[in-house]
């Protein structure tokens, strides 16, 4: 409940529901040729089903996004982590547009790849969402 506010307080309207429609076609085939984030691993069986859900959507609304926009996707997940590149060059692949998947632990990446100044190596206060940037920050629905 409290990072239910705390979302909405900080994203208000961008927030992003997934589309229901082919859905379960699109994640069973993503499945059936074990394209990540389902693991290519042998018995992993269905290991990636909810995160292929986001990324589907996230892919969904960069083909939406008609602007010239870098999307960044923090995430300490390791089926995106794992897969970084390939989920990358399939973004770049499919939509024309270019996705950077960077690990939420790694505090001096998302520091550097977002232009956060750190003083002191503490982070000099500021909104990150009101950064030119960022300003297409999103949170999908449910996750």
């Amino acid at each position: 409940e409290i990072y239910e506010m705390l979302f909405e307080h900080s994203f208000k309207n961008k927030i992003i529901s997934y589309n229901k429609e082919n859905m379960l076609e699109r994640i069973l085939d993503r499945n059936k040729y074990k394209k990540p984030p389902f693991y290519k691993e042998n018995n992993s069986s269905d290991k990636g089903f909810k995160d292929t859900i986001i990324l589907l959507t996230i892919k969904d609304f960069i083909n939406e996004n008609h602007e010239d926009t870098n999307f960044y996707f923090i995430t300490s997940d390791n089926g995106f982590i794992k897969y970084k590149d390939d989920i990358e060059n399939e973004f770049f692949y499919e939509t024309a547009k270019s996705i950077v998947i960077i690990d939420g632990k790694d505090k001096e990446k998302i520091y550097k790849e977002l232009n956060i100044k750190q003083v002191n190596n503490e982070v000099k206060e500021e909104n990150i969402f009101d950064k030119k940037d960022l300003s297409m920050a999103y949170r999908i629905n449910g996750y």
